[in-house]
This record gives C-alpha cells, sequence and structure tokens, in this order.
C-alpha cells in the first residue's frame, strides 16, 4: 500500500530554504542534544518550529507540525529514534507520516553518525500506531496554539422581522501560545551559553475548566482561561 501525503508544493526558492535549513539543523544537532535540558524548560526554546518537521496520518486528524520540544520529547523516549542501516548510529526522526490501520508508514530524520538526513519506510517501532499515539499525546499536552470562542456583538438578519438585528455572536479566536525563537537564534544563545531560562507552557486541568500557564522574559508568570475546543466542535 503506497501512502501519499499532499501538501502546498515549494517552489524552487523555498526548497532551497528549506535544504538549508535541514543541513544547519543536521550541523547543530549534537549541540541541540546536549542542551535539551535548556531547551525543554523554556517556552520559546521548546516550541521553535523547524520548517520540516511534521506528522500525517491516514483516515484520523490530528497530524501537524512539530516544534524542536516534541522532538525532543520524542528523542528522550526512543519512539522517534531508528537505527542507521548505513553506520548503525542513531537516526533522530524530524517527520513521519503512515496509516493507523494498515501500519505502513514512513519517516525521515537525521543520522548522528552519518551527519546527514536520512528516510525510511516502516519502523523498529512496531504497531505504527504507538508512534502516531505518541505524537496525537504531544501535540494535545502541548499545543503551539490554543483555540477558544469569543463573544463579539453583530447582527443577525430576521426575516420576520425588521431586517438586520444586533446580536451576540460567537467567533473562533486561534491564539500562539507563545512567539518562539527562531532555529539561528536558538542555536547562537545555546554556543554563547547567554540561554534563557522559562516554562514550556502547558494546559491545566482546574475545577472550572483549563487554564494555560505562561512565564514572560523577566521571569512574570501569569495564568489564562482557555476553552479546549475538540475537533468534533469544529466540523
Amino acid at each position: 500500500m503506497a501512502i501519499h501525503v499532499y501538501a502546498n508544493a515549494l517552489n524552487h526558492s523555498d526548497r532551497e530554504k528549506r535544504a538549508q535549513e535541514e543541513q544547519f539543523f543536521c550541523e547543530h544537532l549534537q549541540l541541540l542534544l546536549e542542551h535539551s535540558q535548556d531547551i525543554v524548560p523554556n517556552s520559546e526554546y521548546f516550541f521553535c518550529p523547524p520548517s520540516f518537521a511534521c506528522c500525517a496520518f491516514l483516515w484520523i486528524g490530528g497530524g501537524g507540525a512539530l516544534c524542536l520540544g516534541h522532538l525532543l520529547l520524542g528523542w528522550n523516549e526512543g519512539i522517534l529514534i531508528e537505527p542507521c542501516p548505513d553506520c548503525d548510529a542513531k537516526i533522530f526522526v524530524t517527520s513521519f507520516g503512515g496509516s493507523p490501520l494498515s501500519g505502513s508508514n514512513s519517516w525521515s530524520g537525521f543520522c548522528i553518525g552519518c551527519r546527514s538526513r536520512k528516510s525510511g519506510r516502516g519502523s523498529v517501532h512496531k504497531p505504527f500506531s504507538k508512534r502516531m499515539d505518541f505524537a496525537l499525546s504531544v501535540r494535545k499536552q502541548f499545543p503551539q496554539e490554543v483555540l477558544h470562542w469569543e463573544d463579539y456583538d453583530g447582527f443577525i438578519f430576521s426575516w420576520g422581522g425588521n431586517g438586520l438585528q444586533p446580536a451576540s455572536k460567537k467567533r473562533l479566536v486561534v491564539e500562539k501560545v507563545v512567539e518562539p525563537v527562531s532555529l539561528d537564534i536558538l542555536v547562537k544563545e545555546l554556543n554563547t551559553g547567554h540561554t534563557r531560562k522559562g516554562d514550556p507552557p502547558q494546559p491545566k486541568l482546574t475545577d472550572t475548566g483549563y487554564e494555560l500557564e505562561l512565564r514572560g522574559r523577566n521571569g512574570s508568570r501569569f495564568t489564562a482561561p482557555i476553552q479546549l475546543i475538540s475537533p468534533d466542535e469544529l466540523r
């Protein structure tokens, strides 16, 4: 069974930028691994978005972009690690996709030994649902965006009345939980030793619903009540 993942095609310039970012990532992979304890507790580092990191699943939703923090958690657990067929070192998987029904899957990542990009079909982690469940869980536990409903004053059209009438309405709002640093800025700060301190944003269940805790650059903390929206509510 062939698995096809469709996305917007990259033009020549975008492909070059993607290739350059992948090469930069590969060259500094060891540095990122050595500083995982600095990256994971810091929301601005945690959500650093490698443009090539993603997951996709047939028949179900929940796939999408993977940030650096998601990858580090997967590498730490071993679920995003594959053995390199060329040098027996570890391949750190950065993107993958497959079918939870047939188990067919593919992946790509970077070998720490060959220091190059690798890709393959199938995985040492069977069934594929293990890797899929990890991605679904980590993307839900550490979301890059939060959706909530917002009330606003609008109008509705009344067919039996006088046309447009004032009314309270709701709209879906998408908010980034944090503004992450770019990969080059992260590498620069790790190399110089001037790393930031912070906590990864994480929704917490309280007596009144969900609450999101954030930590600012100056060390300040604040919490914001949020309403997590399930995929069923968006259908």
